[in-house]
């Protein structure tokens, strides 16, 4: 599956390209993250515990308008931290 990866300026703490977006353009799902502040999107298909994808419709097939999205976003969260090492 493909997906185009890129950093932008965070939504929330509007850091200057901090924030990591991955954008798989083949099923419109996305996911962005910041490590300053914690910022965090979301935006995915809906899977069952198997691991398969969940359908509206199980009369119908596995077209984009029948499966069932799920976004989740983080607004406020608590923060986020990073750990670097040192002369390593």
């Amino acid at each position: 599956m493909g997906s185009v990866m890129s950093y932008i300026n965070c939504p929330r703490c509007k850091s200057k390209e901090s924030c990591f977006e991955d954008f798989y353009y083949k099923t419109g799902e996305v996911y962005v993250n910041c490590p300053e502040c914690g910022y965090s999107l979301i935006h995915h298909f809906k899977r069952g515990e198997d691991g398969k994808l969940l359908k509206k419709d199980e009369s119908k097939g596995f077209e984009f308008d029948n499966l069932i999205e799920e976004t989740i976003e983080i607004k406020n969260p608590y923060g986020a931290y990073r750990v670097e090492s040192v002369n390593g």
